[in-house]
């Protein structure tokens, strides 16, 4: 909301990437074996994006990536 500069979306944003990191933390975990090469690799990807969005500013453009990893996320 406006009235707190934005907190309450900032809020759910930290909370929602620190479960994604959890969620693809555990998928990484079964393994290259389990995987495969590529999915394997393309988590370690969207992982690594994850890590970055701490560095970022807020925006559309960061939130918009945290929905389609969200989709991403549970589809696997």
């Amino acid at each position: 909301s406006f009235s707190d500069n934005g907190l309450g979306l900032k809020s759910f944003v930290n909370e929602e990437v620190g479960n994604l990191k959890q969620k693809l933390a555990e998928k990484l975990s079964k393994g290259v074996d389990t995987l495969g090469q590529k999915k394997y690799e393309n988590l370690q990807k969207v992982s690594a994006i994850l890590e970055d969005f701490s560095k970022k500013p807020l925006d559309e453009k960061l939130v918009k990536k945290l929905f389609y990893i969200q989709d991403l996320v549970e589809e696997l």
